[in-house]
């Protein structure tokens, strides 16, 4: 789950596309979610041998209004 805003400052070329409703249960209660948007990110690592390395991940992210962490990573994505 992504910012909508968030996403398109950072991605302002992706594509949003309005998808089947899907609901979500957090902290602040139960929320709506209809759009979604395809985005690659980008996290440090370091390989086997020391040298630093960036892991690419293409991720499809719902899309909210005023997430305040911008971007959540569910526990699959953090397996990679």
């Amino acid at each position: 789950m992504a910012d909508e805003t968030w996403v398109k400052e950072n991605w302002p070329n992706t594509k949003i596309r309005t998808v089947d409703q899907s609901i979500a249960d957090g902290v602040n209660g139960v929320i709506s979610l209809s759009r979604q948007a395809d985005i690659t990110v980008y996290f440090p690592g370091t390989k086997p041998n020391g040298r630093p390395a960036l892991i690419e991940t293409p991720l499809v992210v719902w899309l909210a209004e005023r997430l305040k962490p911008k971007l959540l990573v569910g526990s699959d994505v953090v397996a990679l």
